[in-house]
């Protein structure tokens, strides 16, 4: 049977050097996805910088070989409401997304994304809502692309039945646009609900479409080059004022006038909080590391868009999504790391653990050895018996002395103590 020592050196040392090859194992061999969203929208156009950051080797890691956070790979979707399905299913652990759109769907939206068929060839996580706010961003604006020939000035404008691109299924375009047709009334002939950004925008240039919705960040590179096009216009959206009263994470913004060279007066549209979201997958360490790469380059990583919103007043941030435990340490200034009071609690649980079973077992096993001793005897005595000898006997005696020496060397080891010695003693005298 193993001793008291050994018990120790498998709850102190092997167990916790099981559970960090195993945890190596997963660093080493899983994979973490950044969503970002349809090609050629600002938020696929970041998602390469993004990623760059995120698997930069900072402070200590440059010394470890293990990362504090997995590497990343920005994987392009189809939009927000995608990248919440995604979140919530454990298919992804960071995705940009438009803060307050529901998290709830009762069908959730379908895209042929990599990540999506490779999750549908493995066993489905348990669907929950996991999704949590790390960060603000940007302010993303309805971007409202009408022809001019059509002489539509406002949203309201638009006649029932249009051509109309409102983003590919699973967007926030797709959500906010429809948001605000249904409040105007307007039914329309929606046109490329599989499209992408950059293919919506090739249609709006050959007049294939009446009017085209883009969620976008203000005076983005894809946009002012669509309006190079004499031919375009923007639309005002005069009703946002209701429609932030009706959802009220959105914004109304002002587009001063001129930004766009198609937009001499000043347009008014709507717009929502573009957020950098993560999964509660990821833990407060990762989740607190990841904010703090992020923060170290925001700078760089949003000086080309306007109205961004990733700066703080005294650490307060006010969003409608949760933020993940990582992030409020990370506005608090609170690492979870070792210091920490859940891990100090959790590593005291643990030793407080392991101390009561090395004392039941040390004292089970003890037990279990002095009767195991005592079934000895018994069997030294059945044999003398048998020889018609008492234990005195001098050929008995050579059991009996070979006992004795087993037993000093179980003293000596721990195993058994004086007192059972003593107990065992008092046993051979009884049938002496």
């Amino acid at each position: 049977m193993p001793s008291n020592k050994s018990l120790v050196l498998i709850f102190l040392i092997l167990i916790p050097l099981l559970g960090f090859s195993i945890y190596l194992v997963e660093q080493t061999h899983t994979k973490y996805y950044l969503l970002t969203g349809p090609h050629a929208s600002t938020a696929s156009l970041i998602g390469p910088q993004f990623e760059a950051v995120l698997d930069k080797t900072t402070g200590l890691e440059r010394w470890s070989p293990l990362k504090l956070i997995r590497d990343f790979a920005a994987v392009e979707s189809c939009g927000s409401l995608d990248n919440v399905a995604n979140l919530n299913q454990g298919r992804a652990q960071l995705a940009f997304v438009e803060d307050g759109l529901p998290l709830h769907m009762d069908t959730p939206p379908t895209c042929l994304l990599p990540i999506n068929q490779q999750q549908d060839r493995s066993a489905a996580k348990r669907q929950e809502v996991r999704l949590r706010a790390v960060m603000p961003l940007y302010l993303s604006l309805l971007h409202v692309v009408s022809n001019r020939r059509l002489n539509y000035t406002d949203v309201r404008d638009i006649k029932p039945h249009s051509k109309v691109y409102i983003g590919p299924d699973g967007s926030g375009t797709s959500f906010i646009a429809s948001l605000v047709l249904k409040h105007e009334g307007i039914p329309i002939d929606r046109k490329g609900a599989a499209w992408d950004f950059q293919k919506a925008m090739q249609e709006v240039l050959k007049g294939n479409l009446d009017v085209a919705f883009f969620l976008m960040a203000l005076n983005s590179q894809e946009i002012k080059q669509l309006f190079d096009t004499p031919t375009l216009h923007l639309l005002s959206v005069d009703s946002a004022e209701a429609l932030t009263l009706l959802a009220p994470y959105l914004e109304i913004i002002k587009i001063p006038p001129s930004t766009y060279k198609v937009s001499p007066k000043e347009i008014t549209t709507v717009g929502a909080k573009t957020i950098l979201a993560a999964s509660t997958d990821l833990s407060d360490s990762e989740v607190f590391e990841i904010a703090t790469k992020i923060s170290h380059h925001i700078h760089d990583l949003l000086k080309d868009i306007p109205l961004n919103v990733s700066k703080t007043v005294n650490g307060s941030v006010d969003l409608y999504y949760p933020l993940h435990h990582g992030a409020i340490r990370f506005y608090n200034h609170d690492p979870p790391f070792f210091l920490d009071p859940h891990f100090l609690a959790g590593l005291g649980s643990y030793l407080s653990i392991v101390f009561a079973f090395y004392k039941l077992s040390g004292q089970s096993l003890r037990h279990y050895r002095l009767h195991r001793l005592l079934q000895l005897i018994d069997r030294i005595r059945r044999t003398a018996k048998r020889a018609g000898d008492t234990l005195e006997a001098s050929h008995t005696e050579r059991y009996l002395h070979a006992f004795r020496v087993l037993m000093a060397r179980l003293l000596r080891e721990g195993r058994i103590k004086m007192d059972d010695i003593g107990l065992i003693n008092e046993y051979i005298k009884s049938d002496s």
